[in-house]
């Protein structure tokens, strides 16, 4: 599933008592893809975090593509792309997965 999609939502809110950005596929709200039963997730630092600790331009453009690219990867390795948080310096990606494949998506980023 890419984030074409799905039921993705984009909205603002506060994690931590911070700004953060959250872009979701809530076809997940009620269930888990099928036969895939564990929550993944893998974190790139924002290096210009701006006032509001979610990043600016270039840097969020230069994120956005790796984005893409991270994901693109992922889903044909059998994740399964669910968001994105972004927060205080962080840039979070989330994915579902069988079992316990952090490893293997934390390779995947470093490559």
């Amino acid at each position: 599933m890419t984030a074409d999609d799905g039921e993705w939502d984009f909205y603002h809110c506060r994690v931590n008592d911070a700004p953060a950005s959250v872009f979701l596929n809530f076809v997940y709200r009620d269930e888990r893809p099928a036969g895939l039963d564990t929550l993944h997730y893998v974190g790139l630092q924002i290096l210009e975090r701006g006032d509001h600790g979610m990043g600016v331009e270039p840097d969020v453009e230069l994120l956005w593509e790796l984005e893409d690219k991270i994901t693109e990867v992922a889903t044909t390795k059998g994740f399964v792309y669910v968001g994105r948080l972004r927060n205080d310096g962080d840039w979070q990606l989330t994915f579902y997965a069988a079992g316990n494949r952090e490893p293997e998506l934390e390779a995947l980023v470093s490559t």
